[in-house]
């Protein structure tokens, strides 16, 4: 069994890098538009709480959860499978604003990203927010 990954060359790092920066900063600020413009069509969402096709479902998903939250990013990862799919890691910490106003910060996170044609197919997240007790919360109101 071969190994499928080759070497991602620094322009596509770079241009995978900045198109997954440029979604991530428009979906913090709720900039529908601007993010799908990221995105392929049938991308494909996927959260701890459940899979999505759109962002509109996504953002209303979230808006019941806190009410903001933004990422520090910590590291990049990315590399180019033999297919052509381009695969970015980011990790770090999430900060934000809980549903009752507390303030939250270093919940760790995960996403990861497969890029086709300069578009993201499928975005996968992983994060601590469950388990931080930011979330149970939401029920106490």
């Amino acid at each position: 069994m071969g190994d499928e990954r080759e070497t991602v060359t620094a322009d596509h790092a770079s241009s995978a890098v900045e198109l997954v920066k440029q979604y991530l900063e428009a979906c913090s600020g709720r900039r529908v538009q601007e993010a799908e413009r990221c995105l392929a069509d049938g991308c494909e969402l996927v959260f701890p709480w459940g899979r999505f096709r759109t962002l509109p479902e996504l953002f209303a998903e979230t808006q019941a959860r806190y009410r903001w939250a933004r990422k520090h990013y910590d590291t990049w990862d990315v590399v180019r499978h033999a297919d052509g799919s381009v695969i970015v890691i980011v990790a770090g910490t999430l900060f934000g604003e809980s549903l009752d106003g507390t303030p939250f910060a270093d919940i760790r996170y995960i996403d990861r990203f497969v890029i086709r044609g300069l578009r993201i197919v499928q975005h996968q997240v992983w994060n601590d927010l469950a388990v931080s007790g930011v979330l149970a919360k939401k029920g106490s109101e």
